[in-house]
């Protein structure tokens, strides 16, 4: 499983001129064995084949990290909506260490999970917390709120609208083609609660010879 984890990684990052060090992909690895860990005991995740995981979850979740750099957009606070297993909030504390990342869900095993990973790998830059994030006694602070398979448009905007920094961005998981009501939803609120639409950071995922289209939608908080 190791070998063939770590190989599936590596080769996903490539694609973006992302080499993880060894101690990265230790660190990735070892929350992975975590998660297939605790899978047993309650529903993490549905996704525990190695090369599979490797890439819809860990490699997916690092594309922000990309796309930030691309767009030169300066972070230090993250929030990840909804994390559940750990995605894509460990990831992307783990291959961005300078970012201080927070971990937010509902479910208090699932954060109490995530808590446990941080401490027990040393990710000194990630915390847990259990918490809706409409529900959230934080100050708009974050200058990246994310949302990976979490919910529509208009209410990934509305939950975050409280905690994101003026000026920070909302940045959705999604795949190309959504559903037209979900998309007018969206752009109405967008304009509602102040956001502007400002990126669409299209790639792809190569998994079992199939290709697979993702997209992150990017708001901007004017």
């Amino acid at each position: 499983m190791p070998e063939r984890f770590q190989s599936a990684l590596t080769d996903a990052l490539r694609v973006w001129r992302i080499e993880p060090s060894e101690e990265q992909v230790r660190l990735l690895e070892g929350h992975f064995k975590a998660v297939l860990e605790a899978n047993r005991r309650f529903n993490l995740t549905r996704v525990t084949e190695p090369v599979e995981a490797a890439v819809t979850l860990y490699a997916d979740s690092v594309s922000v990290a990309v796309w930030a750099v691309q767009a030169g957009v300066r972070v230090r606070a993250v929030l990840d909506g909804g994390t559940g297993a750990g995605f894509p909030a460990v990831p992307v504390a783990v291959m961005q260490p300078r970012w201080q990342v927070t971990a937010a869900d509902s479910t208090a095993k699932k954060a109490d999970f995530v808590s446990a990973c941080a401490r027990d790998l040393r990710i000194r830059n990630l915390t847990a917390v259990h918490s809706r994030v409409e529900h959230l006694q934080r100050p708009p602070v974050y200058e990246l709120v994310l949302f990976k398979a979490v919910s529509k448009i208009d209410e990934c905007l509305t939950w975050s609208q409280h905690v994101v920094a003026r000026g920070g961005h909302v940045v959705l998981y999604k795949t190309p083609t959504i559903p037209p009501e979900e998309e007018a939803a969206g752009q109405r609120t967008a304009g509602r609660l102040g956001y502007r639409e400002v990126d669409r950071f299209d790639y792809a995922l190569r998994h079992g010879g199939e290709t697979l289209a993702r997209v992150l939608r990017v708001f901007r908080r004017e």
